[in-house]
């Protein structure tokens, strides 16, 4: 828990939306996630977490409610491309019930994502999905983080978020985070390339890990709230927003996503 709450205290990127509390038990989550996953101590990964401001918790949220988030978690439909094509968030296994009462589906070594009746969600994207064929175009000695990847699963997360997890809440306000973890550390030369092939520019991060600060937002498009995110992410390696890939304007572009085969 200690990375998180160091990289909480670095220098801060300013957020589109006014800064919020965090949700209670949050990097408790997290840590609980990040166990489950089983990874190498020092592995890059990736995490976004998201909770609604109105604090009454979830409706139709275990089995056998009407249109339940478990069953949702189970045959997801907020996915831009299909699972076989897509960086998406896990799937296609019965969630687990964790001892906080939260509903887990977590691919062992690699992704996960977490809902709790609260309405707290947490996702994980690990090094191996987040770098997916790295060893392509990267030279050897450097891992280089697939821009698709990063791009794509947050986006999921968002689109799971408001549309499966806020939808179930009391109100629309909501607040979340993002942060990443082994970007120094984890004994890879590991670089965040502007385009993924030789063509660009490729920048490491400066410190190990961050989480940046909770934003508050009663954003509903999730094409812009992941922006957002990202925004923050390609800061760490020195980018400006503009080297976001799949987006238009301000905004991760779905359709952009979606045309890639």
């Amino acid at each position: 828990m200690g990375w998180i709450n160091r990289g909480s205290r670095t220098e801060q990127i300013e957020v589109a939306d006014q800064q919020a509390a965090a949700p209670p038990d949050a990097n408790e989550v997290l840590e609980e996630d990040l166990a489950v996953l089983e990874f190498a101590e020092h592995s890059a990964l990736l995490f976004l977490q998201a909770s609604p401001l109105s604090g009454r918790g979830l409706r139709s949220f275990f089995r056998g409610a009407n249109e339940s988030l478990h069953d949702r978690m189970v045959r997801p439909n907020h996915h831009v491309r299909a699972h076989a094509h897509g960086f998406v968030l896990p799937e296609g296994k019965t969630p687990e019930r964790t001892q906080r009462g939260a509903l887990r589906v977590a691919w062992t070594g690699n992704d996960s994502i977490s809902a709790a009746p609260s309405g707290l969600a947490t996702a994980i994207q690990c090094q191996s999905h987040m770098t997916w064929a790295s060893e392509r175009f990267a030279p050897k000695g450097e891992v280089w983080i697939n821009p698709l990847a990063l791009v794509e699963f947050t986006l999921d997360f968002f689109r799971f978020f408001i549309s499966e997890v806020l939808v179930r809440s009391a109100g629309g306000s909501y607040h979340w985070r993002v942060g990443m973890k082994g970007l120094i550390e984890g004994g890879a030369r590991l670089f965040l390339p502007e385009h993924f092939d030789r063509s660009g520019d490729k920048q490491q991060a400066t410190q190990d890990s961050f989480a940046s600060p909770w934003g508050a937002s009663k954003e509903m498009d999730a094409g812009r709230v992941a922006f957002q995110a990202l925004r923050q992410v390609y800061a760490q390696f020195g980018f400006d927003q503009n080297v976001i890939p799949y987006s238009n304007g301000e905004s991760v572009s779905e359709e952009a996503i979606r045309e890639i085969t």
